[in-house]
């Protein structure tokens, strides 16, 4: 009788990773995990098996599944948000929504789509979600919209808050709530239906 199966005796030794080869590894585990199974479903023994690594060697470096997850979130955020700088606000606005669409058809989206309902349970976890969807694409905004002050391109008193936020939110939803495509023609859609007349109409006064 024997213990088990054996490797063959001439077949290579898998090498054992570390440092960051390994921590890649961890993360990458991670993030094809939440996509597949869910926060709810993920363990810290799923990881370890998924990236080939020793239980202990993740409890070393996160203390639980939480602080793992928000440190992969915040891995996903060290790609950059593009200045598109096209000259014309309308243009650099369907630029970043395109670049934002892409994002949420991506590894980032996937992973953020499984982790919506865990938000309001874990503030932590919702800080590092919005500094890697929303803080970086806040500041391009602002640029975006300083340049457009400067040319005269928009109107004085337009709602920059809403303005910011109303083209990420409206691809979000429908990203995770309709689940219907995220085109170009919807982009446009956004950009000249929404984001355009607010930043160009004239307020008026309503009669009360």
């Amino acid at each position: 009788a024997t213990d088990g199966p054996r490797r063959p005796p001439h077949a290579p030794a898998i090498p054992r990773r570390r440092g960051e080869v390994l921590e890649d590894a961890i993360h990458t585990a991670v993030v094809e995990l939440l996509a597949e199974h869910g926060y709810g479903a993920l363990t810290m023994d799923l990881v370890a098996a998924s990236a080939r690594a020793g239980k202990a060697t993740l409890y070393r470096r996160w203390s639980c599944k939480l602080d793992l997850v928000i440190d992969t979130v915040r891995r996903l955020g060290h790609s950059p948000v593009t200045d598109p700088d096209t000259g014309s606000f309308r243009d650099d606005q369907l630029l970043l929504l395109h670049e934002f669409a892409d994002v949420l058809r991506g590894r980032q989206g996937a992973v953020t789509a499984t982790l919506v309902g865990e938000l309001t349970r874990h503030a932590d976890l919702a800080a590092a979600l919005r500094a890697v969807l929303l803080q970086q694409r806040r500041t391009v905004q602002m640029t975006i919209a300083e340049r457009a002050i400067k040319r005269g391109d928009v109107r004085h008193g337009t709602p920059w808050p809403l303005v910011n936020e109303i083209g990420p939110a409206l691809l979000f939803a429908r990203c995770l709530i309709s689940g219907e495509p995220l085109d170009h023609g919807y982009i446009v859609d956004v950009v000249d239906g929404i984001v355009m007349p607010l930043v160009t109409a004239v307020h008026g006064t309503s009669d009360k």
